[in-house]
């Protein structure tokens, strides 16, 4: 079965700002949600950026005049008594008060060698609360494990936000360690076929060759962008 994705979305958000006619063109694959860009330059210059309008279709609202869809961000704030639409628990200090900020799952990351003086890995990623623990193990295995950039971003991943007691695992997990953290450390395990963070992450050599991955749960462009 053929969906046209321009037109499903056109839909959509037709139905969220009016029965008004909305025509999208586009020679990009079409994507949504949060995206995270990294880069680094021939003069060794890194960025590590991560944008969102939050949920798919941010406030399912658009504007009239713009045609751009607004972000739903108030929804990082904290509710008294209600968690938010990633599950996470209200927290007091994250209420809305005058002058706040919400409090933001986004990690982007540039890794430095102060005494080498120079970039070692950038890295980011997209998946609302699966973002820290995503980035946390992409970071761990790489400069810890010295695991490849590219295994390292494959790697099956563990995911627990505290709050709900509940940690995630992806299938390929190894038995042994669902077992481990199920019997020992009390964990509640839940398995799932691919969580919903997805990284984006470059990492330069000493010999100055730089390696990157575009982790493959995203089924869009699953490959460094360019060079």
């Amino acid at each position: 079965m053929h969906i046209d994705r321009g037109r499903l979305i056109a839909g959509v958000l037709a139905a969220a700002v009016g029965k008004r006619s909305i025509h999208i063109k586009s020679n990009v694959v079409p994507d949504h949600g949060t995206s995270h860009v990294t880069v680094i330059d021939h003069d060794g210059n890194a960025v590590s950026c991560t944008s969102t309008i939050n949920q798919i279709f941010g406030s399912m609202r658009a504007s009239q005049t713009l045609g751009i869809i607004w972000n739903d961000e108030m929804d990082d704030f904290s509710t008294p008594g209600a968690s938010n639409a990633f599950g996470f628990a209200p927290s007091p200090s994250n209420f809305i008060a005058p002058g706040k900020r919400p409090m933001s799952s986004m990690s982007p990351m540039v890794i430095y060698n102060k005494n080498e003086n120079n970039i070692v890995m950038v890295v980011g990623a997209s998946g609302g609360s699966f973002i820290i623990s995503a980035t946390a193990q992409t970071v761990i295995r790489t400069m810890l494990f010295n695991q490849t950039v590219k295994e390292a971003v494959d790697a099956p991943r563990l995911h627990n936000q505290f709050l709900p007691h509940v940690t995630q695992y992806e299938k390929p997990v190894p038995e042994e360690i669902v077992t481990l953290l199920t019997n020992v450390y009390k964990q509640n395990m839940t398995m799932v076929e691919k969580q919903k963070s997805v990284v984006q992450a470059l990492e330069q050599h000493p010999d100055g060759f730089i390696h990157g991955n575009s982790d493959f749960r995203r089924q869009t462009a699953t490959y460094p962008a360019g060079y």
